[in-house]
């Protein structure tokens, strides 16, 4: 997978709402795991334009974080 990063369950267990990641994976807090930094998305736009789009959430894209924020509607 080329668009993910290598973190421990540590790392993840850390992040806001993940505190229970590794009994819910199963893995120890040094196992180490890939993480997706983007994913597509088909984004709708508030004048109605449908537009493929990159979602990321990475801690270094080209020297700082890029963190997406979307308003999602199921």
């Amino acid at each position: 997978m080329y668009n993910a990063s290598k973190v421990t369950v540590r790392q993840l267990a850390s992040r806001p709402d993940l505190a229970n990641v590794g009994a819910l994976l199963k893995m120890a807090a040094h196992r180490q795991g890939r993480v997706p930094t983007r994913t597509p998305i088909q984004a709708q736009f508030d004048y109605g334009a449908r537009v493929p789009q990159q979602l990321r959430a990475v801690e270094i894209y080209f020297g700082a974080p890029w963190y997406d924020a979307v308003l999602y509607r199921p």
